[in-house]
């Protein structure tokens, strides 16, 4: 019940791959969900990424990128990443998917424009905490996922 609360839904891996198949067409696409859930997209463009060519584990791990408010799904997309690669990539995949609410990610020009205006400490810090988040994120080539289904 909690997931149709949170507007979540879990796309099946046969969609997924069609999906991934119009999107993913080289292996260096740096991919981005913005609302991750438990990571199926992550981990099949993970598996499309390494179908299209040879590149070591650690790079196509880094290529990847997650965003999701639920902190419990967030950490299962992290795991499943992990089993799939069967690499060290524990420290790369923390930073890269990330528990944040997408829309609450500033534009990072705006963000800066924000922080020179805010005088109250606490505001101001809660900008520079999403600014850095959104830093972290190159540009990509790649995005896919489901939007958060809400009435």
């Amino acid at each position: 019940m909690e997931k149709y609360r949170r507007g979540q839904y879990f796309t099946p891996s046969r969609l997924v791959d069609l999906i991934l198949s119009f999107c993913v067409t080289k292996p260096n696409d740096l991919v981005l969900d913005p609302s991750c859930g438990s990571g199926e997209f992550l981990v099949r463009a993970y598996s499309r990424k390494r179908y299209l060519a040879s590149a070591s584990e650690q790079s196509t791990v880094a290529q990847l990128w997650g965003i999701d408010s639920d902190e419990a799904v967030v950490n299962e997309a992290r795991r499943r990443i992990m089993d799939v690669s069967k690499s060290d990539s524990n420290r790369i995949f923390s930073d890269h998917i990330m528990c944040i609410d997408f829309f609450d990610l500033p534009n990072p020009e705006a963000a800066k424009q924000e922080q020179m205006m805010l005088t109250d400490h606490e505001k101001a810090q809660a900008i520079r905490s999403r600014a850095k988040a959104v830093e972290k994120i190159p540009k990509v080539n790649v995005v896919v996922g489901n939007p958060p289904y809400t009435r």
